[in-house]
């Protein structure tokens, strides 16, 4: 980390269950990005409760590919389609995207979208 650095968005995800890697790391992490990053980009901590570093159910695992993909593309303003724009879209439930109840409309002026809306488990880390 250095102080200064323009770091990009960025999206950590923990597991509180997990046995091999303490999930203090990602907290760790989460506040040295704080620390250290003036970039433009949200520093989001993504927590999991009930699941460690094995195997997981697969809608535990789809819920989490959702929201990542979801990060990934609202941040690299990827256009999905029609009614999806950056990141998932309406209706999408993975709490991301426009639309996911972040008060944007999916017609309205991309540009005043206020980016996206924390959903269970999502916390973004304030400065």
């Amino acid at each position: 980390m250095r102080e200064g650095a323009r770091y990009p968005a960025v999206l950590l995800a923990v597991f509180d269950g997990d046995t091999r890697v303490d999930p203090a790391h990602a907290r760790k992490m989460c506040a040295a990005l704080q620390w250290a990053g003036t970039g433009d980009g949200p520093v989001v901590l993504r927590t999991e409760s009930g699941v460690g570093h094995g195997a997981r159910g697969a809608s535990r695992s789809a819920g989490l590919y959702a929201d990542v993909m979801a990060f990934l593309a609202h941040h690299l303003g990827l256009d999905l389609g029609p009614g999806l724009g950056p990141g998932l879209g309406p209706g999408s439930g993975s709490g991301l995207g426009p639309g996911s109840g972040s008060g944007s409309d999916p017609g309205s002026d991309p540009g005043s979208d206020p980016g996206p809306a924390p959903g269970p488990g999502i916390h973004p880390a304030s400065t």
